[in-house]
């Protein structure tokens, strides 16, 4: 999946299938009852009666973050 911005708009490029092919995509646009919402530079988001799928484009995977312990306060007053 991707998207492709140029004079005329935005589009996302999908593969279906079986048989797999590609499609090109507005807003509005339908495929397999999901309708087109929003197509952003990273992200398509897809719309079904009152549901939202969001598709990432390009994202990175979450990393936990590594905690530094704090500084210890009393170490540093005057000693």
């Amino acid at each position: 999946m991707g998207v492709v911005t140029d004079w005329s708009g935005a589009r996302a490029l999908v593969k279906t299938g079986p048989p797999i092919r590609m499609r090109s995509l507005r807003r509005d646009d339908e495929i397999e009852g999901w309708r087109v919402v929003e197509i952003a530079p990273r992200r398509v988001v897809f719309g079904r009666d009152a549901r939202r799928h969001v598709v990432a484009l390009f994202a990175s995977p979450v990393r936990p973050a590594i905690a530094s312990p704090l500084p210890d306060a009393s170490a540093s007053e005057g000693d």
